[in-house]
């Protein structure tokens, strides 16, 4: 590994339009292990962008034995990673399992500490449990609120992460962009955050596995902007703004879910809370492939029950979301001038105290003057272990990271 198989993996990200990576004029290889990376313009998303979205590597040299054609490397290579790290690709079947064995030519001497790692995929929730309550598995990965509710109950060992790195923030997307929406109205964009109670859903859908919001991210946090007061549940308000809105016999729209069973439960409890504002609403049930296609390409009528990242550069996932050169839901929703400035200022603030000033007035505005959609719910990571597994790291900083090269086992 070195400073020429670091370029060709930047370059692959950056050939293949990520809108993480900022635009670069060259990468310039300064000697076998440093690269020097000219941006067009100053942007301070770049570590971030380089160090976690751009940052894992595979060897170039493998990609390019695995075929006659880019189609057939990049195939190859997604089903057979060679890279640094400190276990060896051994096997993988679709749905079933992933297996790695120990790598001895680790660049950390002396790790890794376990022999192999065996990743096992069950989607049956019984089964899940029984097979780790019986001493199958030592781990259980990316939980859902139902599974941690009952291992907790019976005493097993929980991890939960609440900073909102790598997690989802989910809320009500309301499509402001045509002309003909109830929801371009700000008045019923506003009724949306008064008429639904995320503390209630929290408790009663994710079994208090999470933080209710009202902001991008988690309360507290460091892009939380403390003077943001957002809107407390109030179903008889948002009733007087939806007549407000021109809407005194109530509104009738769709609303965008995934068809899994915890989206569906949600979106039924939240579909009865804004009954009671009198916004009714009938729920479009959709696959992933239909969803994001609705989403990414074309655009959802009404509402969205969506996802977004919860991550920790707001000046990088905010753009993507809501900028008009953006990647998600940009054909359904409006773009101010306002917040565009804003966004635009935030990735180029000098410092970070500046950002982070730029970062709260966006909170403000998206969610304040404009109600651009309802933040509602940051479920926590979950996971849970046996008492000998040590030094994992699942949960600790972000949820799809870990320290697989310093896990070991008493036992």
């Amino acid at each position: 590994f070195n400073a020429a198989a670091c370029k060709w993996n930047i370059e692959k990200f950056i050939n293949a339009k990520r809108a993480e990576f900022p635009p670069v004029t060259s990468i310039d290889i300064v000697d076998s292990y440093t690269l020097k990376i000219n941006l067009v313009e100053w942007d301070n998303t770049f570590i971030i962008g380089m160090g976690y979205f751009a940052g894992p590597q595979i060897s170039p040299t493998a990609w390019q034995k695995a075929g006659t054609t880019d189609k057939e490397r990049d195939d190859w290579a997604t089903k057979n990673p060679v890279s640094t790290g400190p276990f060896q690709f051994v096997s993988w079947q679709r749905d079933v399992k992933q297996v790695y064995k120990k790598f001895d030519g680790y660049w950390q001497k002396g790790k890794p500490y376990l022999d192999g790692i065996e990743w096992n995929f069950v989607k049956d929730p019984m089964v899940l449990q029984a097979s780790f309550r019986a001493n199958e598995q030592d781990v259980l990965y990316l939980l859902t609120p139902l599974i941690a509710r009952d291992l907790k109950a019976s005493g097993f060992n929980l991890i939960e992460q609440k900073t909102g790195l790598g997690l989802l923030m989910l809320g009500i997307m309301p499509n402001s962009a045509m002309p003909d929406s109830p929801f371009a109205n700000l008045k019923a964009r506003q009724a949306i955050s008064y008429a639904v109670d995320a503390k209630a859903i929290l408790d009663t859908q994710y079994f208090g596995f999470g933080v209710a919001i009202q902001q991008w991210g988690v309360p507290n946090g460091y892009w939380a902007n403390p003077n943001f007061k957002g809107y407390p549940y109030n179903p008889e308000k948002a009733k007087q703004l939806v007549v407000e809105a021109g809407y005194p016999n109530g509104i009738k729209t769709k609303m965008l879910t995934l068809s899994d069973p915890e989206n569906m439960t949600v979106a039924t409890a939240i579909q009865g809370m804004l009954a009671k504002a009198n916004i009714h609403v009938e729920l479009d049930v959709a696959d992933n492939a239909r969803y994001r296609q609705l989403t990414l390409q074309t655009n959802f009528e009404g509402l969205c029950w969506a996802r977004f990242r919860a991550d920790s550069d707001l000046a990088m996932v905010m753009p993507r979301n809501l900028s008009a050169s953006g990647t998600i839901m940009v054909k359904s929703i409006m773009h101010p001038e306002k917040i565009e400035k804003l966004l635009v200022e935030a990735k180029r603030a000098p410092d970070q105290e500046s950002k982070r000033a730029k970062i709260w007035e966006l909170q403000q505005v998206t969610f304040g003057e404009y109600s651009i959609f309802s933040p509602m719910i940051v479920p926590s990571g979950l996971a849970a272990k046996k008492p000998f597994v040590h030094g994992d790291g699942f949960m600790t900083v972000e949820q799809t990271q870990w320290t697989p090269e310093d896990a070991w086992l008493d036992k």
